[in-house]
């Protein structure tokens, strides 16, 4: 049920990424969109204006008043109205235009035949508006823009048809300039131009689109985390159940044989099984004391005189029947005299069945336990080694962690909750101790613990 929802919103957190990258995607193509059409609109309005501009200047300097009297021709640029209002005052006009392959429009003498002898005359030819002179005054108002982008000038003569537009250009509308011609100006290599003008969004796209992700990776991560921790906690209520029912069924069996088989009247035999009772009672409170002890990392401990050989020696009879049922090999060998250490003798009990119980468990052949007890200048060292299934290499460091359990070969099918190791640590730890492992698989392990001497 779990895996089935993680697989549901994994799917809606892939499919709602992917949704918001087409819409920044769109809207990243719609922003280009509107920057060229807002530069299109600009460089054509701008091309209109220089063109105004240059077409009013040519014609103020074209200007021709005539005298009344001896004909001689002078320049002026009016800035009245053509046409004063509130007097007689009234001039008159005349605008000639150059015919093809002449140089002027009209010639002095053509003048005299003009009915009602104009005394304002506009003269205009072909080139009274160079290309060059646009081109310089259309890239000064660019530059005044902040528009500065590579341009091409087009004379349009008579019935000529528009640019057209070619790709990576942009074209501006025809601009008539007097009735002889009409100007066209081409932008080429705008992009870069339009990129410049969208970086904010880019940016801000890509910042939304990380942040996106680092949110849904979070999610992802502590989704799978919990699942993790949901398949750990079946696992630990499972393995916690199986282990918890060994001690209380062979203590149920003892009592049993002690009611309904006379045992009681065999002095040896009650013995023997109050002496099996009280053992799966000790090693249930261990188990149980190391759950809870485990679970709270501000546990405390007793600090008094412990005697290591003597914690060692009661583990190993209390275990006694144990390591006959599995048929083991025990070995317990001492290297000094004094092995008394300041600390809590129920924990380090605790601590060395541990690692024996390990040593029966992770074992496919007959078991074989070599136990070591050594002074060395400052600390005692115990030494547990087994031939076992070994660790391997990648999972040494992990295996002290809480609820973890070597997840290869046969490791799965001896049951355990995961805590052993996590415990032994913890108490090693309190005790200013260390605890290191030696071990290769197949080859088994040597687990050693060293803690100052009280």
């Amino acid at each position: 049920m779990i895996k089935s929802s993680n697989r549901v919103a994994l799917v809606l957190m892939i499919s709602s990424i992917v949704l918001l990258l087409v819409f920044q995607v769109l809207w990243l193509i719609s922003e280009y969109r509107n920057e060229k059409e807002i530069l299109r609109k600009e460089v054509t309005g701008t091309f209109r204006g220089v063109l105004i501009a240059l077409q009013d200047t040519v014609t103020q300097q074209n200007i021709q008043v005539l005298s009344d009297g001896n004909r001689v021709v002078t320049r002026r640029v009016f800035e009245d109205s053509v046409l004063r209002s509130g007097t007689t005052d009234r001039r008159t006009f005349a605008v000639f235009m150059g015919r093809p392959g002449t140089e002027d429009s009209t010639r002095m003498h053509e003048m005299d035949s003009i009915s009602g002898q104009p005394n304002v005359v506009i003269r205009f030819n072909r080139d009274s508006l160079a290309i060059d002179s646009v081109r310089h005054h259309y890239q000064s108002a660019l530059s005044d823009a902040g528009i500065n982008l590579p341009f091409h000038i087009t004379r349009l003569r008579r019935n000529a048809q528009p640019v057209a537009a070619e790709e990576n250009q942009l074209v501006s509308e025809p601009v008539r300039v007097f009735p002889f011609d009409r100007f066209q100006a081409t932008i080429s290599n705008y992009q870069p131009y339009l990129y410049r003008q969208i970086t904010t969004q880019v940016f801000f796209s890509i910042f939304l689109t990380a942040l996106t992700f680092l949110a849904f990776f979070v999610m992802y991560r502590s989704m799978r985390m919990q699942q993790r921790l949901v398949e750990l906690k079946n696992d630990f209520i499972n393995n916690v159940t199986h282990e918890l029912k060994t001690p209380v069924a062979t203590v149920s069996v003892a009592i049993e044989a002690l009611k309904n088989f006379h045992a009681l009247d065999n002095k040896t035999r009650t013995e023997e099984y109050l002496n099996i009772a009280q053992s799966e009672l000790n090693r249930l409170t261990l188990m149980t004391d190391k759950i809870l002890k485990t679970s709270n990392e501000e546990v405390q401990y007793a600090r008094e005189p412990v005697h290591l050989e003597k914690v060692i020696q009661s583990v190993l009879d209390s275990m006694k029947l144990v390591f006959e049922k599995n048929e083991a090999i025990v070995n317990f060998g001492k290297e000094g005299d004094d092995f008394t250490v300041n600390g809590d003798e129920d924990h380090l009990t605790g601590v060395i069945y541990n690692l024996l119980d390990n040593a029966l468990k992770y074992v496919e052949k007959i078991p074989l336990i070599n136990v070591q007890l050594k002074t060395l200048a400052n600390e005692i060292e115990i030494r547990i080694q087994d031939n076992g299934m070994g660790i391997p290499n990648e999972y040494q460091k992990k295996v002290f962690d809480k609820f973890f359990r070597v997840p290869t070969g046969n490791v799965h099918d001896t049951k355990g909750y995961g805590l052993g190791l996590s415990y032994v640590k913890q108490v090693v730890s309190a005790h200013h101790g260390t605890i290191a492992i030696d071990s290769d698989k197949d080859k088994g392990s040597i687990f050693t613990i060293r803690i100052p001497k009280a």
